[in-house]
């Protein structure tokens, strides 16, 4: 009886960790994901800045 629980146990935490582990990695990769996002508006916002300020035409 002892052991049929343990076998059982184990496969509904495995699955349970395996969701809750799927969901980290999605949660850090959106944020990852949106850092990236911020940071490429803000290096463009610096270029129209340097743009503006020097006159300048940059390709």
């Amino acid at each position: 009886m002892v052991s049929s629980y343990i076998s059982v146990s184990n496969l509904v935490y495995g699955s349970v960790s395996a969701i809750i582990a799927f969901l980290v990695w999605a949660y850090l990769s959106g944020l990852i994901f949106l850092f990236g996002a911020f940071l490429s508006v803000a290096y463009f916002q610096i270029r129209q800045q340097q743009k503006e300020t020097t006159g300048e035409i940059y390709r």
